[in-house]
């Protein structure tokens, strides 16, 4: 099975290629292809219903989305997400987990006055600026922004709502472009061996995903993708994939605290391998 997907002025030239072994294919699917309908739960009927209903899609499915959705109901897709053949073969294995920086569950204060809001001028210009000019042809029913009278304006202290002057505290969330700057520093790396076990040169994507530990408070997903990298490895050699895990990536967002939490109770799992149901090392955090 070739998927070709969206075709374009040099596909006839590629399938060629790889259906004659020219080039050696690495493509990943970018979701899961399910076995029935059925599989992609309620929402993938939205267009199925009697009657001509209009269709109507809440996306209630939240985090459970492609593989998630399938992990979380134990579904046996078609092919999974990250799925993809090769004319050689890749064996994974010598996992390591390093700690750059200790667990702690909330980032770092965030910076103070990393930048300074734009001032404008706030002076009150002269009312006739309002006025239409005199200069512009009026259009019939087009609406203008400009005043036909000024005698209407009134002079006065503008009628804010109340609380619009309390000065709300910044989120710790927040304090540079992006967020929190602790967000984007690395917590843990994961290396990996990949060796290239067939008879061919070929292009490996290594795909790492994160387990969270088990919270009876939070609703994990049963795994998510973190990081992949794609290197070229020729027949009968290894190489070392590694991959940077920030805070933002061990964390998830808590709608109490108004933060990015990172959970420091229980083990962090780390898979790598070739798909999403196709992960043969491990590690733990």
């Amino acid at each position: 099975m070739l998927l070709a997907n969206l075709p374009g002025q040099e596909s006839g030239n590629a399938l060629a290629d790889v259906i004659l072994g020219t080039v050696n294919p690495s493509g990943k699917l970018p979701w899961t292809i399910g076995r029935t309908l059925d599989d992609y739960g309620q929402g993938a009927k939205v267009m199925y219903k009697p009657n001509g209903l209009v269709p109507q899609q809440d996306f209630k499915e939240g985090l459970y989305t492609d593989y998630r959705y399938f992990d979380k109901f134990n579904i046996e897709p078609r092919f999974e997400f990250g799925f993809g053949l090769s004319y050689t073969t890749f064996n994974f294995g010598n996992i390591v987990v390093k700690e750059v920086k200790p667990k702690s569950a909330l980032p770092a204060s965030r910076p103070k006055d990393f930048a300074s809001p734009p001032e404008y001028d706030t002076s009150i210009p002269d009312a006739k600026e309002a006025l239409f000019p005199a200069e512009i042809r009026k259009l019939e029913k087009y609406v203008y922004p400009y005043l036909d009278s000024v005698d209407d304006i009134v002079s006065g202290p503008y009628p804010y709502p109340d609380g619009y002057d309390v000065e709300q505290p910044l989120s710790s969330a927040g304090g540079d472009e992006g967020g929190n700057p602790d967000l984007w520093e690395t917590y843990v790396k994961v290396s990996v061996d990949v060796a290239n076990t067939g008879s061919k040169e070929g292009q490996a994507v290594a795909q790492l995903y994160l387990s969270y530990p088990n919270s009876s408070d939070v609703d994990f997903p049963v795994k998510v993708l973190r990081g992949f990298d794609k290197i070229s490895i020729k027949e009968g050699q290894t190489q070392t994939v590694a991959f940077n895990l920030t805070r933002r990536d061990l964390s998830y967002w808590d709608v109490y605290a108004q933060n990015w939490v990172m959970v420091v109770d229980g083990e962090y799992r780390f898979m790598v391998g070739q798909s999403s149901r196709d992960l043969p090392v491990s590690g733990s955090w």
